[in-house]
C-alpha cells in the first residue's frame, strides 16, 4: 500500500454521512428511492449470477454426450456389480439432465428469489442424486469427478458473487421487510380510523339519547302538575289505605280463627290438616280460593265462628282494586328504555375506546420496529414524528 492510498482511506473513513430525517408518511417514497438507487446494481448482480448459471448449464450439456458413451465392457469386475453401477450411473445422468432443464427454465429477475430458486434446485438435485452418484463412482470415477468439479466450481463462484454483493443483496430483504412492516402499520391505521369513526357515531347517538332523556323527564314533570295525575295520586292513596285496612282485618281474622288450635284438633285428618297448613302458610290466597271449608272446620272443632266476617273478608280480597295511570306509566317506560339504551351504548363506547387504545399501543410498537429496521440497514436515516 502506497502512502497516498493510506491517506485516501483515512479521509474516506473520516467522512460522515449526511443524516436523513423522515416521517412515517414519507417511508413509501423512501422505499421507492432506495429501489431506484439499487435497481441498476440488482440488474448487474442478477446478470452476473445468471451468467454463472448459463455457463454451468453449457458445461454440463457438453459433458452429457461424453457421459452417455461411458461403458464398463473393459472392466474386469463382477457382472452383478457392473450392472448395479451402470444402473446408478444412468440414473445420475437423468438427474443431471433434470438439473440442466431446471436451471435453463429459471427466469426470475428478483435477485433474492433467484438465489433461493437456484439453491432449491441444487438441494433437490443433491438429495436425489447423492446415493446413485456414490454407487456409480465405484467403477466410474473420472467422468463423474469432472462433473462434480464443474458443479463445485460453479458453487464456489456463485457463493463468492453473492458474498461480494452481500450488502446490496441484504438491502433487498431489508426493503421488503420495511415495506411489510409499513403495510402492517397502515392496516392498523385503517382499523384505528374505523374505530374512531365508530366512537364518534356512538358519542353522537348517546348525546341524542341524553337529549331525549331530558325531554322525557320534562314531559314527566309537566304531567305530574296536571289535574289527571293529582286525581290519580288521590285514588292511589285511597287504595293504599284500603289495602292497609284489609291487611289489618286479615291479621285479626287469622288470630280469631286460631289456626294452631285447628291444626292440633285435626292433626289425624290428612285432608283437613293440608287445608289448615295452607291457611297458615298463605292465609289470603287460601281464603280467596277456599269454598268456605274453614267455616265447617271451625264448627266441627266447636269454635265460635263469624261466618259473615269470613265471607266479607274473602270478597274484599277478591275485589281488591288496582289503579294505573297509563299516561304516566308510558312516559316512565319510555324513560326507562332511554336510560337502558344509554347504558348499553355507553358500554359499547367504553369497549371501543379500550380497543382504540390497544391498536394505538400496537401502532407505537410497529413504529419502534420501523425505526429499528431503518437504523439496522440505513445508519444515516432517522425516523421522526
Amino acid at each position: 500500500m502506497g502512502i497516498f492510498d493510506f491517506f485516501k482511506k483515512k479521509q474516506e473513513k473520516e467522512k460522515v454521512e449526511e443524516i436523513i430525517n423522515i416521517k412515517v408518511d414519507q417511508i413509501d417514497d423512501f422505499i421507492k428511492e432506495e429501489k431506484d438507487k439499487l435497481s441498476k446494481k440488482f440488474e448487474i448482480i442478477r446478470k452476473d449470477l445468471g451468467n454463472l448459471v448459463e455457463e454451468l448449464v453449457l458445461n454440463l450439456e457438453e459433458s452429457l454426450p461424453y457421459l452417455k458413451q461411458v461403458n464398463l465392457d473393459n472392466k474386469r469386475e463382477q457382472e452383478k456389480l457392473k450392472i448395479v453401477v451402470m444402473e446408478n450411473f444412468r440414473l445420475y445422468i437423468s438427474y443431471l439432465e433434470e438439473l440442466i432443464q431446471d436451471l435453463s427454465r429459471l427466469n426470475t429477475q428478483e435477485v433474492n428469489e433467484y438465489i433461493k430458486e437456484v439453491n432449491e434446485i441444487f438441494d433437490r438435485f443433491g438429495k436425489n442424486s447423492r446415493t446413485c452418484f456414490e454407487k456409480a463412482t465405484i467403477l466410474i470415477g473420472e467422468p463423474l469427478g469432472k462433473v462434480k468439479e464443474k458443479i463445485s466450481q460453479f458453487a464456489g463462484n456463485f457463493k463468492r458473487k453473492i458474498q461480494e454483493n452481500k450488502e446490496t443483496i441484504n438491502l433487498i430483504d431489508s426493503i421488503k421487510a420495511l415495506k411489510e412492516t409499513l403495510d402492517e402499520f397502515k392496516e392498523i391505521g385503517k382499523i384505528e380510523n374505523s374505530i374512531k369513526e365508530g366512537i364518534l357515531g356512538y358519542e353522537a347517538n348517546i348525546n341524542v339519547l341524553k337529549n331525549d332523556k331530558q325531554l322525557c323527564e320534562k314531559e314527566i314533570e309537566a304531567y305530574k302538575k296536571t289535574k289527571a295525575y293529582k286525581e290519580f295520586l288521590e285514588q292511589q292513596s285511597e287504595l293504599e289505605q284500603e289495602k292497609i285496612n284489609l291487611t289489618r282485618d286479615i291479621f285479626n281474622l287469622k288470630e280469631f280463627l286460631d289456626l294452631k288450635f285447628l291444626s292440633k284438633h285435626f292433626h289425624n285428618d290428612t285432608k283437613k290438616s293440608k287445608l289448615i297448613k295452607s291457611y297458615i302458610d298463605n292465609f289470603s290466597e287460601t281464603l280467596k280460593n277456599d269454598n268456605l271449608e274453614i267455616i265447617d272446620l271451625c264448627i266441627k272443632a266447636g269454635k265460635d265462628v263469624n261466618k259473615e266476617l269470613i265471607i266479607e273478608t274473602k270478597n274484599r280480597i277478591i275485589n281488591q282494586r288496582t289503579i294505573k295511570d297509563k299516561k304516566f306509566n308510558d312516559l316512565k317506560d319510555n324513560l326507562d328504555k332511554i336510560n337502558q339504551y344509554i347504558i348499553d351504548k355507553t358500554k359499547i363506547l367504553e369497549h371501543e375506546i379500550d380497543k382504540k387504545q390497544k391498536f394505538y399501543e400496537k401502532g407505537k410498537l410497529i413504529i419502534d420496529k420501523i425505526s429499528s429496521q431503518l437504523k439496522s440497514s440505513w445508519n444515516n436515516v432517522n425516523l421522526v414524528s
